[in-house]
């Protein structure tokens, strides 16, 4: 029977528990597991000492799973609320789903849902032979022989006696062994003792976890992957090194009616050799630069600073040799403005998007500053450098002057609390105000603010209609504590924690968001109707309550790296209501013309229209460039 048959086989008995889930550290999330595969000592048929494979040249697979029945409930309730029409129980249609496979209806009832199931298994990636392959299983019972007993007849094992039983099929056996409340299984009696082990072997940890060592490695290609790079680039030339070294994976997830939703995937491989010199250590907690901001932007990405020797070398390497005047001169001095603002950035960086209570956008870029006096100058060489290429731009415009761009620099022309800001004013002439329409909330009066300030080691730079207010908020509480800042953000606090800290961590807000949807579609248009509906659609989601902040994070240290995912359970299982408005503005930003369609056919009971396919939307493209 091939080892692939074999495992099959095990997991068939098992599968009601869906034990192939995950496995790793808690404290050392992205480390391989720490049970070691158990040791096949015979073959089954003669009862004599086989010789197994090297452990190190058999795949290792390990998980465990746990709290399933409030897990199944928590897919349950997410059902209701956002799929409330095909909403199932999960477990029922498990029940039903062993039914009809023939399992007798005390089997489901005699799994412990809610206990810890764990496996380990250990196979030669070619298959091997039987002896080579181990497995280890733990299963939560309530009743071990009743599960037995309602097993289907082609798969119920034979009695042994002493509380165990063999399963034969071909050349393989499966034993079981009832030991309290666990059902043992194994290929081996020394699987069985290594299966017994188990629970005490497991750390406590997510609710799903799987952990896979020894991984065959030789036929991947990460050229493949990134289809988009050369094969020869010196990325994928890294990440190829990388992946011939690749220790292990891991992967968890964390999900109950009371919990947040936590994915984390994992890798263990020699990472320093990407060069990590730019990217700081992980931050667990809210950065300085966090406190000293405004809470509640829509979209907000931290970065943790290390060293910008990399980045210096990727700019000299810029191929500006053959760049014409004058537009080498500007170059040159961004450049160096540049290098500067790397050397001055002192240890996080953050990157938000915010919208105001009036509809004003506004990008922000925050960090820590070394020394306020060069990193002032450093901002005002960027600032200088835009300067010159708007005036290189109405230069080139000649006599046209609704095709000429103009900007208005006021170094230190700013005045905020504690001192200067300077601000550059850039004015979109009239033949690129069409084209702009879309970016109107950044923009005052066809105009786009760039705004920097220094000052208390905070360096800022605001990029839209909403940069002044925000700059002189920002400048107003510096050397003195916020009554409330972006350091209290839940969804950067949640990815922090579930992972043990980030260096990319990234959070949203979901409202946040379908309300930028709304206004990029209302600026879009002309049409009266679909303006007046956007105005409603806006209204209607400023009375929905918040359903949380998601978070993204990426941890990535010298031997071992991550990405993980946390979705709040005001996320998850936001209420029905709210789900069904946020769902008509999903329809009406997705396709304004179609959604009003809809909404009136259903105010006088008719039927939906169809959605319009890509045929339609592309004839409605073409009649509105017409």
């Amino acid at each position: 029977m091939s080892t692939c048959r074999r495992v099959l086989l095990a997991a068939s008995l098992a599968a009601p528990l869906a034990l192939a889930s995950c496995g790793k550290k808690n404290s050392k999330p992205l480390q391989p597991p720490d049970t070691a595969p158990p040791a096949a000592t015979t073959d089954g048929s003669h009862g004599q000492v086989a010789e197994p494979a090297p452990a190190a040249e058999r795949v290792i697979l390990s998980g465990s799973m746990e709290g399933l029945d409030d897990v199944l409930a928590a897919f349950q309730k997410f059902g209701e609320s956002y799929m409330p029409d095909t909403a199932m129980d999960p477990k029922a249609e498990l029940q039903a789903s062993l039914l009809g496979m023939g399992f007798g209806p005390g089997f489901l009832g005699n799994v412990d849902l809610d206990g810890m199931h764990v496996f380990t298994t250990a196979t030669p990636p070619n298959g091997g032979r039987p002896e080579d392959s181990s497995l280890a299983v733990s299963v939560a019972v309530i009743d071990a022989r009743k599960l037995i007993d309602n097993m289907p007849q082609s798969q119920r094992p034979s009695p042994l006696g002493e509380g165990m039983w063999e399963l034969a099929v071909d050349s393989t056996r499966l034993l079981m062994r009832e030991q309290g409340k666990e059902l043992l299984l194994g290929f081996s009696t020394a699987d069985i003792d290594a299966a017994g082990k188990l629970r005490g072997q497991t750390k406590p940890g997510a609710r799903l976890r799987l952990a896979a060592a020894n991984i065959p490695t030789d036929d991947i290609d990460p050229a493949a992957v990134l289809d988009e790079l050369p094969a020869d680039s010196k990325l994928v030339q890294d990440l190829s090194e990388i992946l011939r070294e690749l220790d292990a994976v891991t992967f968890e997830a964390d999900l109950g009616t009371t919990r947040d939703l936590q994915v984390q995937l994992g890798a263990v491989a020699p990472f320093h050799k990407l060069g990590l010199g730019p990217i700081g250590v992980p931050r667990a907690a809210a950065t300085p630069i966090e406190s000293r901001l405004p809470p509640g932007p829509v979209f907000v990405a931290t970065l943790s600073w290390g060293d910008p020797s990399l980045l210096h070398k990727m700019l000299d390497a810029l191929p500006l040799g053959d760049v014409p005047d004058p537009i080498k001169g500007m170059v040159d001095k961004a450049v160096t403005s540049a290098h500067t603002i790397l050397d001055q950035i002192a240890s996080d960086v953050v990157i938000g998007l915010y919208l105001d209570k009036k509809g004003q956008a506004t990008l922000v870029l925050a960090a820590d500053v070394k020394d306020d006096a060069k990193a002032r100058t450093a901002l005002q060489g960027v600032h200088e450098v835009l300067d010159e290429g708007v005036q290189t731009q109405a230069t080139m415009a000649g006599n046209n002057k609704d095709g000429a761009f103009t900007a208005k620099l006021a170094l230190g022309g700013l005045s905020v609390p504690g001192g200067k800001a300077d601000r550059l004013t850039v004015t979109i002439p009239k033949d690129f105000q069409a084209d702009a329409r879309r970016a109107r909330m950044f923009l005052s009066k066809n105009s786009l603010d760039l705004i920097s300030h220094v000052d208390e080691g905070t360096a800022i730079l605001a990029i839209g209609a909403g940069g002044r207010a925000l700059v002189t908020d920002v400048a107003k509480s510096l050397g003195k504590s916020r009554k409330s800042s972006l350091a209290s953000n839940p969804g950067l606090e949640t990815v922090r924690k579930a992972m043990g800290g980030c260096q990319i961590c990234v959070a949203g807000d979901p409202l946040g968001y379908m309300r930028f949807r709304l206004m990029l579609v209302r600026d879009d248009t002309d049409d009266k109707a679909v303006i007046k509906e956007a105005g409603q659609q806006m209204y209607t989601l400023s009375k929905v309550d918040s359903i949380g902040w998601p978070g993204l994070g990426v941890k990535v240290e010298a031997e071992q790296a991550g990405v993980g995912l946390t979705i709040p359970q005001a996320t998850l299982f936001a209420p029905r209501a709210s789900v069904e408005k946020l769902e008509a503005v999903m329809n009406f930003v997705d396709d304004p013309e179609v959604a009003r369609a809809e909404a009136k056919s259903e105010a006088k009971g008719g039927k939906k229209p169809a959605k319009a396919t890509k045929a339609t939307k592309a004839t409605k493209a073409t009649k509105k460039a017409e």
